[in-house]
């Protein structure tokens, strides 16, 4: 009776543990990231379906123990990797397979898909790689950087001399006409989240730009002013005779 009693329960389970696996399966082949796994041997011993895709490997390479190198060379050969010899190519990259060493890095492919590749070493050697293609975020990004080098560029040539805070009032911007016009040392004007819009009313303050008084009273007041993040227009006169216009404007998001 046990016997047949093991028996029925290992009919019941088979069905279920198939169930299970290719339900496993399938949510494996759906994956919007690609997934590799090679063995020790550096043999290919799982794939899905994204990682053909985002790879844009043909059909007849990815079999089971198909070896690394051979996506590798396959990769050189088309220029994946760009210019130079192929055997050392490949070489270089199984070489640093072998080593099976936890990796993040970017890559972008010649038809200009740009894929983040993670691997980490699997307990019984190999290694598991998985493929994001982040292709539309690494553009964005791209564009930004681009969008903030031509700001930068325009903010440190333009005629006016301009500063930007945070709600905190840390300083987060100046340009070099900024620097100019109010002669400003270089120390002050290091963009590190050390320096305070207190430190340039201070600076000035005790230079005497801002005429008798103390000095304290003076930083405090200003500060006070600054605060409340109110549009502001008016003139000043420096010391020196330098007249200065001067305009604030809050920026949204920035003031508390």
């Amino acid at each position: 009776m046990r016997f047949a009693k093991h028996v029925t329960e290992g009919v019941q389970i088979e069905p279920a543990l198939h169930h299970n696996s290719v339900a496993l399966e399938s949510m494996f082949d759906t994956m919007d990231e690609g997934i590799s796994v090679f063995s020790a041997d550096l043999e290919l011993a799982a794939m899905n379906r994204r990682f053909r895709e985002i790879l844009g490997l043909p059909e007849s390479l990815c079999r089971l123990g198909t070896p690394f190198a051979d996506f590798i060379r396959y990769n050189a050969e088309r220029g994946d990797y760009g210019p130079g010899d192929i055997d050392e190519q490949v070489r270089e990259r199984v070489e640093r397979a072998r080593r099976c060493e936890p990796h993040r890095f970017e890559r972008e492919r010649p038809d200009g898909t740009i894929m983040e590749i993670r691997g980490r070493p699997l307990p019984d050697g190999g290694f598991v790689t998985i493929y994001t293609d982040i292709t539309k975020r690494a553009r964005a990004e791209r564009a930004l950087r681009e969008s903030k080098a031509v700001l930068d560029d325009t903010l440190e040539y333009t005629d006016q001399g301009i500063s930007i805070v945070d709600a905190d009032l840390r300083v987060l911007a100046t340009n070099r006409r900024f620097r100019e016009l109010l002669d400003f040392p270089e120390r002050l004007c290091r963009l590190d989240n050390q320096t305070h819009f207190a430190d340039f009313i201070r600076y000035n303050a005790e230079r005497g730009d801002y005429g008798p008084g103390d000095v304290d009273e003076q930083v405090r007041s200003r500060v006070e002013l600054a605060r409340r993040f109110e549009p502001h227009r008016f003139e000043r006169e420096r010391p020196d005779g330098t007249m200065l216009e001067i305009r604030g404007t809050p920026i949204p998001g920035r003031a508390s």
